[in-house]
């Protein structure tokens, strides 16, 4: 099952180079809420720190990309728990 998310960032500024991050949001045991909220607060984090020269557009697209990039990542490891729990539970 999947018990970890990595949320990653690619955060391009003007005067900057690029900047990438990895964070990983341990997934497992907590509801979709608590999940979403991490996802936001790490996401925030991340682009804001991404480099000198951010302009805050520019950070306000990084984070609306990387939360929408997350929360499918979200839904995706939801949906292979269900199926491998389904799996699981037909194989008893």
């Amino acid at each position: 099952m999947i018990r970890i998310l990595t949320l990653s960032t690619l955060a391009l500024f003007a005067a900057a180079p690029a900047f990438a991050a990895d964070v990983h949001i341990k997934i497992a045991g907590k509801d979709d809420a608590l999940v979403r909220q991490e996802i936001r607060v790490a996401a925030r984090h991340v682009c804001r720190n991404a480099g000198p020269g951010r302009l805050t557009v520019a950070v306000q697209t990084c984070f609306d990309e990387t939360v929408r990039d997350a929360q499918g990542q979200l839904a995706q490891a939801r949906a292979s728990n269900q199926a491998a729990e389904m799996r699981l539970a037909r194989a008893q």
